[in-house]
């Protein structure tokens, strides 16, 4: 569940009922073995907007880590309401919230193991990507390994 708190509060939340693939017209239910895979979202400081909130969804609900950095934290939803004169108002109408309650904008999502990173893009995804790598350690650790 996300909650969006505004003028009008709204909730989202996930149902039971089959995940649609888009390779298929009819519903096919999810395989239970698929519920359980451990899961790590790697963040950072461009991890914005809805990342963060299913990132934090992923986490509240006890589904993933999180590694690597802080988020961004832009939980605010803004609407742009049109002027006279070519101008424009940009009004924040809500705030995103965890499901655990956690406001979202301006503190961002915080990871579940902290760890610094000056990587170059080229190392993206190589041996030398330290928030990978931690990814690996942690989901080995909790997997007993």
């Amino acid at each position: 569940m996300v909650k969006l708190d505004g003028r009008t509060k709204q909730e989202f939340r996930t149902t039971d009922k089959p995940y649609v693939s888009s390779a298929k017209t009819t519903a096919q239910p999810l395989p239970a073995s698929l519920k359980t895979i451990p899961l790590a979202v790697l963040i950072d400081g461009g991890t914005a907007s809805g990342a963060e909130i299913v990132a934090a969804a992923l986490h509240d609900h006890q589904r993933a880590l999180l590694i690597g950095q802080n988020s961004f934290g832009k939980g605010a939803v803004q609407t742009i309401f049109p002027l006279p004169g070519n101008t424009a108002m940009r009004l924040t109408t809500a705030a995103s919230i965890t499901p655990a309650g956690r406001p979202i904008d301006g503190l961002g999502v915080q990871p579940t193991t902290l760890v610094e990173s000056t990587l170059t893009a080229e190392d993206f995804g190589s041996e030398k990507d330290e928030v990978l790598q931690a990814a690996v350690r942690e989901l080995g650790r909790r997997a007993g390994k």
